[in-house]
């Protein structure tokens, strides 16, 4: 139009003469582009030309794609700006991901490396996933996940008296960790009711440990 922006206020280009050519710019202009930069689908470089062109080639495709007897690879439309990517997969719900991460559905905290070497520690010493959790203020879900993670090694019982039973030796008290899980109680129970590991409770139970008892 041979028109200036340095021209504006003038006789020969005045405010309501810009009003109309900013109003009447199309998608693919570059004022459009920078008033929509929030919209993926406010691509200058794609205006009705260009989207005409695209529906007529699919179209075309579509049209040979019946002729063929619809015989091979559906045609996929030519992409658009703005056009959505799906992917497929299982999506992992809340739950599942805090369960898997061990944050017990808080806030995620930030643990240092050496976390994992002091709750491994622990957990071979024979402490109970409850009181490792609450000295090293980890959540109890990590705890539990590392003890049965850990490797099937020979862990000796600890020697402290179980508040749930009046029997002082290993034996009675694996005894009575055989009768509670016969009963039905959740592994993790069992360890802090006779503070022991989870990992210890599963060995028992899976009579890789006190199995003459």
């Amino acid at each position: 139009m041979g028109l200036r922006l340095r021209d504006v206020g003038s006789s020969g280009f005045n405010w309501r003469d810009l009003w109309v050519v900013v109003r009447n710019l199309g998608r693919d202009s570059a004022v459009y582009a920078a008033i929509n930069a929030d919209d993926d689908r406010a691509d200058p470089a794609w205006g009705v030309s260009e989207y005409l062109l695209a529906a007529a080639v699919d179209a075309l495709n579509f049209r040979l794609y019946q002729a063929g007897g619809g015989k091979g690879q559906k045609p996929k439309p030519i992409p658009r700006p703005g056009d959505i990517v799906r992917t497929r997969g299982d999506a992992m719900s809340q739950a599942e991901a805090d369960a898997w991460l061990g944050w017990n559905g808080e806030t995620a905290p930030i643990f240092e490396a050496t976390n994992d070497a002091k709750i491994t520690a622990a957990l071979a010493a024979g402490e109970s996933s409850r009181q490792i959790a609450e000295r090293l203020d980890v959540p109890l879900d990590l705890v539990n996940r590392m003890a049965v993670e850990m490797p099937a090694t020979p862990e000796p019982l600890p020697a402290a008296q179980p508040p749930a039973t009046p029997e002082s030796t290993d034996q009675e008290r694996a005894r009575a960790i055989k009768q509670a899980i016969a009963a039905g109680d959740r592994r993790a129970d069992i360890a802090d009711r006779f503070e022991v590991s989870v990992s210890t409770v599963g060995r028992i139970a899976r009579g890789e440990s006190w199995v003459h008892i």
